[in-house]
């Protein structure tokens, strides 16, 4: 099964066509690249594909479980950070979550039983947040 299809897509900006009946698949496990001079269409596929943008013909298939993550041309970054910690920023929620998690697990396994309640809504709330960001655009 495809992870993106896009079938016939077109789309124009500022009344300027960008993509014309573009139709491309993405197969599980294929490693693509996105090659073009600029203004040709790349971001805007990504947007599409993102679904940041609507394309204004055609058909965009995603599949559901498909994780996507887009890290901007240009993004805001502090100097002395690195690639990882860029694209790791906007896991912060999740990691900060985990981290809890860990500590929680070694006060219940010392005998505090008192926090297995909360550590169960926890939980659910760490599976939630990681569901969600299987699918989070990464941006800054």
């Amino acid at each position: 099964m495809s992870l993106v299809r896009l079938d016939s897509v077109t789309k124009s900006l500022g009344g300027q066509p960008v993509l014309d009946a573009v139709s491309f698949r993405v197969e599980e496990r294929e490693k693509v690249g996105l090659i073009g001079r600029n203004g040709t269409g790349k971001t805007t596929v990504f947007r599409l594909i993102t679904g940041e943008m609507e394309a204004d013909g055609g058909v965009i298939e995603r599949m559901r479980r498909a994780r996507m993550a887009c890290l901007s041309q240009m993004p805001h970054v502090k100097a002395d950070a690195t690639i990882f910690d860029t694209v790791m920023h906007s896991f912060a929620e999740l990691l900060e979550l985990e981290a809890l998690l860990g500590r929680m697990e070694e006060e219940i396994a010392r005998g505090d039983e008192s926090l297995l309640e909360r550590y169960g809504h926890l939980q659910e709330e760490f599976g939630g947040l990681r569901r969600m960001s299987r699918s989070r655009r990464v941006r800054w």
